[in-house]
C-alpha cells in the first residue's frame, strides 16, 4: 500500500469484538463502529523493518497503516478517535468502500512523555490509493509520515518546513479563506461608501496574506 517496501507488510486482521473491548467502548463508540466491515493492520513502518540504524536520543516512532473496510459511507469517527488513543504508534487509516478510498488521520506526537492526537484530516473519496513520493534514500521514518500527510493535506510541505509547521499553515489557510468569504459577503451588502472602502482595504490585505501562505 502507498508503494511502501514489502518488508513493512503485515496484513494482520483484528476482530471488532476484541477492539471494542480494548477501547472499553461505550454506546456511542459501538454505534460508530457499526459501519465497519473489517479492520486490518496492512503495514507497520519502522526503522527495523526499513533496515535503518537505531536512534539513541530521538523519537522516530513506527507508523501503522490501518485498512478499514466500511459497510456504508458513514465515517466511524468516534471509534477511530478512541482507538487512536490506545495506539502509541502514528496511524494512517485507509477507509475503503465500493472500490473507493479515503485517507483519514490525525497528526500524532509525543510531548513531555504524553501522546498528543491532534485534529483529524481526510481526503475526498479516491479511485485509487496514491503512491507516496520519497527521496532515493531515507534516514527517518518521519520522512514517510510527512509524505503520507502530503497526500491528505491540500497545501504541500515547503522546502525546509516541518510537517507540524505545514499542518499549522494549512489550518491558517482554511481559517483565512473562511474569513475572506465572510468579509466579501459583508462588502457586497454594505451600502455606505466609507465603510465599504475600509472593508475592501482589509479584504485586500487578507488576500495578500493568503497568497503568501499558499505559494509553493
Amino acid at each position: 500500500m502507498f508503494g511502501l517496501s514489502s518488508k513493512t507488510q503485515v496484513d494482520q486482521p483484528f476482530k471488532m469484538s476484541d477492539l471494542l473491548k480494548r477501547v472499553n467502548a461505550d454506546k456511542q463508540v459501538r454505534s460508530s463502529a457499526r459501519s465497519i466491515q473489517s479492520i486490518t493492520l496492512v503495514n507497520a513502518v519502522s526503522r527495523e523493518r526499513l533496515n535503518l540504524p537505531p536512534l539513541k536520543d530521538s523519537d522516530d516512532r513506527e507508523i501503522y497503516i490501518m485498512e478499514v473496510c466500511l459497510k456504508d459511507a458513514s465515517i466511524p469517527v468516534d471509534f477511530i478517535a478512541v482507538l487512536d488513543k490506545i495506539i502509541y504508534m502514528r496511524t494512517i487509516y485507509v477507509l475503503t468502500l465500493d472500490n473507493e478510498y479515503k485517507l483519514y488521520a490525525a497528526y500524532k506526537a509525543v510531548r513531555n512523555g504524553k501522546l498528543i492526537v491532534e485534529k483529524y484530516r481526510e481526503t475526498d473519496w479516491l479511485n485509487e490509493i496514491p503512491k507516496i513520493q520519497l527521496p532515493t534514500s531515507i534516514s527517518r521514518v518521519d520522512e514517510i509520515y510527512a509524505s503520507l500527510f502530503d497526500i491528505i493535506i491540500p497545501y504541500k510541505m515547503r522546502e525546509g518546513e516541518s510537517l507540524k509547521e505545514c499542518l499549522d499553515r494549512n489550518d491558517k489557510i482554511t481559517k483565512l479563506q473562511r474569513d475572506i468569504q465572510s468579509l466579501q459577503k459583508k462588502v457586497d451588502n454594505e451600502i455606505q461608501p466609507k465603510k465599504r472602502f475600509e472593508m475592501n482595504d482589509n479584504l485586500k490585505q487578507m488576500k495578500s496574506a493568503l497568497a503568501h501562505l499558499t505559494q509553493e
